[in-house]
């Protein structure tokens, strides 16, 4: 379950008009949460640029591919 915490934010009054006229003036806090939801919660990759949360499998080795 979710939980949702009001907090007051401050915009430029560009933003402002663009995010009322985009999404309306009930819609601007699904806009936020989705906007910085994904921007903060981008998968976060090491510094071999490979997704950490990738599992790794164990090769299956048999006789014949050791010492090929």
């Amino acid at each position: 379950m979710v939980m949702f915490m009001k907090t007051t934010i401050i915009l430029r009054d560009d933003l402002y008009s663009l995010l009322i006229r985009l999404y309306g003036p009930r819609g601007i806090s699904k806009a936020i949460n989705d906007f910085v939801g994904r921007e903060i919660l981008k998968k976060r990759r090491s510094m071999f640029k490979a997704d950490p949360t990738l599992k790794t499998f164990a090769r299956e080795e048999d006789e014949h591919d050791r010492f090929s």
